[in-house]
């Protein structure tokens, strides 16, 4: 059974709805939930900043539990461990402009490529598309401690320490004002800035994330991700509370990627169930993790919060995650934490430590930006030629989907070739091959046209569709912005425009670089053509086909094969870099 296939989250996100009675409404199709409207329109949102979060559903309560007065305005989710659309971030940005009436707004992502992708294009779009009158920042999570910081490009990954952000964030984003002026957005992303610097996490795995688990519950691992990613440690027997607060705590204090925290320094603790811990051991493993951090630590805990807050479906693992409590921010951060939020929200409360001794323990429419009908103009040879290459490319995509599927397996999540697929047919559908009329006269419209095309595919997600989309949207901007913007049939010299500002966007957004084992390997070698060599179309095929076989013996620096041992992808070219040298080839094929 693979993990989409364990609930439908269209159904799921439904039913969140049905629950909270009101508190919260679905937008539409597009997987957004948003808070109710209660304080709008009118003064009262003068100078509030709306908090947006997402990512792949499967860690629920985490995001859609958290929508509500005092922490999130909105949640955006996507398929099972996989991230959400730029269309879909676009939709909730624009209800909270124009139905909340907020003119600034923070993206908060778990380092995860896929979400930086689709919430940083999707930034970029909001501040082009409102021309500076709606102020969008992202900010990244990443706190996992367990793993060593080797030569990957694409750093911690962000798991359940992404919760204690989400909570102070979103209560200094609803309560407080700067010098009795309203909170301005930098601010608050420096401040959110600040809580990543001061956080760490670790968790530990008894059980895989599905039922189809090879793993045995008398074992552990050390850094098991929260998309079933393998960890760095088998532990074995499997450990007690105490053994596993230990193990967790040392890690994240003393490890290779260690938390700062000198002795006598104050912290936030957070317990995590990350799906299917039995209670009775989360409460066990609080209070040992209390009793080492502060007997052999050094550390005062002034808050504790414990629950089922960052999960993996139903994977049987722990977390623990530490935030410092500094004179600074401390004072701040505890505040936000201890206060109360919306009632039905997820968040399970906080309390002082000292505290704890006297416990007594028994629909809504979207309003986005119209665009104007596109002018459409006769079809020309060119046209059809223009056409013929990217059906060519998509049919290339389509009939090779299973093998593109096979080689992913082996060092990803074995869906390239089906996410691909996705965009392969909506070029289809979108470029018929005998056009009337079309919208585009120049090869940067067409361009733009193909972007357009997969930004309003809701299933081409991911990474695989942020990084697409990023790659033509800065290309189409190239090739109109160059001399020759008005060319609809471009030469070499044009085409290879438009991938190195394809290359130059993905590599800013993305992390990696040519050499990290990715599809960049298999486009970075057209740049390095010669203009003789350019003369002859066949040369950018040859060269995408060698870059991606390369990819064969390349160390994996960014995706998610970064996070395998070397020996496990010896061998194995990169998926995505091979569907780019097979559509370059049938493009080639197509002139």
């Amino acid at each position: 059974m693979t993990s989409s296939a364990l609930f439908d989250v269209d159904l799921a996100l439904r039913g969140v709805v049905l629950a909270r009675g009101g508190a919260v409404s679905l937008l539409g199709s597009h997987r957004v939930l948003v808070a109710a409207n209660s304080k709008v329109p009118g003064s009262n949102t003068a100078g509030r900043i709306g908090l947006v979060c997402g990512g792949g559903s499967g860690h629920e309560p985490s995001v859609v539990g958290f929508v509500g007065e005092g922490m999130l305005s909105a949640a955006v989710c996507g398929g099972v461990f996989a991230s959400p659309s730029t269309a879909q971030v676009q939709a909730a940005i624009d209800h909270l402009v124009h139905v909340h009436r907020l003119d600034k707004v923070l993206l908060v992502v778990m380092n995860y490529t896929g979400d930086r992708l689709n919430f940083g294009l999707a930034a970029e779009r909001a501040k082009a598309r409102y021309n500076g009158a709606v102020d969008v920042a992202l900010l990244v999570v990443d706190d996992d401690r367990a793993l060593p910081q080797t030569a990957r490009r694409t750093g911690r990954r962000g798991i359940a320490g992404t919760v204690l952000v989400l909570k102070v964030l979103g209560h200094v984003a609803h309560h407080h004002h700067k010098d009795s002026a309203p909170l301005a957005l930098h601010d608050l992303v420096a401040l959110g800035r600040t809580l990543v610097a001061q956080l760490g996490t670790a968790g530990l795995a008894y059980e895989d994330a599905t039922s189809t688990s090879t793993a045995k519950a008398t074992q552990a691992t050390l850094g098991r991700g929260i998309h079933g990613e393998a960890g760095t440690t088998t532990l074995s027997p499997r450990p007690d509370a105490k053994q596993a607060a230990k193990v967790l705590l040392e890690t994240i204090l003393h490890g290779p990627d260690a938390l700062a925290v000198p002795r006598g320094s104050s912290v936030a603790l957070l317990v995590n169930n990350v799906g299917a811990t039995a209670d009775g051991e989360m409460a066990a493993l609080l209070l040992a993790a209390v009793a080492h951090l502060h007997d052999v630590e050094g550390l005062t805990v002034q808050v504790v919060a414990s629950g089922r807050l960052m999960t993996s479906l139903n994977m049987e693992s722990v977390s623990l995650s530490l935030l410092v409590l500094d004179d600074t921010n401390g004072p701040l951060f505890a505040e936000a934490l201890l206060a109360p939020v919306a009632q039905g929200l997820a968040w399970p409360g906080a309390v002082r430590l000292a505290d704890l001794s006297s416990l007594v323990l028994t629909s809504t429419p979207t309003t986005a930006a119209t665009a104007t009908a596109a002018t459409r103009v006769p079809i020309s040879p060119g046209h059809l030629g223009l056409i013929a290459c990217v059906r060519a490319a998509a049919h290339a995509i389509v009939q090779h989907e299973a093998d593109l599927n096979d080689l992913d397996a082996k060092a990803g999540d074995g869906d390239c070739g089906t996410t691909l697929t996705e965009a392969a047919n909506a070029l289809l559908a979108r470029f018929q091959p005998e056009p009337r009329n079309e919208s585009f006269s120049s090869f940067g419209g067409f361009l733009a046209a193909i972007a357009d095309a997969l930004m309003n595919t809701p299933t081409f997600g991911g990474s695989s569709g942020a990084i697409y989309q990023i790659g033509l949207t800065a290309a189409a901007a190239a090739a109109s912005a160059s001399a020759s913007s008005t060319v609809l049939v471009p030469t070499a010299a044009h085409v290879l425009v438009a991938i190195q500002a394809a290359t130059t966007a993905i590599q800013h957004y993305g992390g990696a670089q040519p050499g990290d084992r990715t599809m960049l390997d298999a486009l970075a070698p057209l740049l390095a053509l010669s203009p003789a060599s350019c003369a002859d179309p066949a040369a950018f095929a040859i060269a995408a086909a060698e870059g991606a076989d390369r990819t064969a013996t390349m160390p994996a620096r960014a995706g998610r094969a970064s996070y395998l041992n070397a020996d496990q992808i010896a061998g194995v070219p990169d998926a995505g870099a091979r569907a780019v040298a097979l559509w370059i080839a049938a493009v080639v094929k197509a002139l």
